[in-house]
């Protein structure tokens, strides 16, 4: 039988790469080199501290962006409006960095990654999430070690 620990680390090999399509071209997502990760992190520093200071919003605009319901159509409505409330949350830096991340992680240029739509955007930026999740993971708990935890209220503390 095999742990989970093991299973898992199975599962990040099997997910150094992935490839989409989009705009009937192949893209092959990879994983972030050491370099692109220090420079990403970096930049990536304030704009997460952001994303994480509202965290209400930015739970909302998750959620959204990973509906899936039985309609399609609603489905890409409801993902588009959590991208634009995400991207509301974290500004042009925010924009700049996930044009920065795909093209870290992809095959395309700056260019290419201007053209991508919406629906393809979305999918591409949850393909290029999986196969760089360790880093994205690790970031964010590093970060949240850094930054004040908020005290939570109660209800009787609120009425006060």
């Amino acid at each position: 039988m095999v742990d989970k620990e093991t299973m898992n680390k199975e599962m990040e090999v099997l997910l150094a790469e992935r490839e989409v399509t989009v705009n009937d071209k192949k893209i092959i997502v990879k994983r972030y080199s050491l370099l692109d990760t220090i420079r990403l992190a970096a930049h990536a520093s304030s704009i997460v501290a952001s994303v994480i200071q509202d965290s209400d919003k930015t739970a909302s605009a998750i959620t959204k962006l990973t509906f899936k319901g039985n309609n399609q159509i609603e489905n890409n409505s409801i993902r588009m409006l959590g991208l634009v409330e995400l991207l509301s949350i974290v500004g042009e830096d925010g924009v700049y960095l996930l044009k920065e991340l795909l093209v870290k992680s992809t095959n395309l240029d700056e260019d290419e990654v201007e053209e991508i739509d919406l629906v393809d955007g979305i999918d591409l930026v949850f393909a290029m999430y999986e196969v760089n999740k360790g880093f994205f993971m690790k970031f964010m708990k590093k970060l949240e070690e850094k930054i004040p935890k908020k005290k939570r209220t109660t209800k009787k503390e609120k009425s006060e």
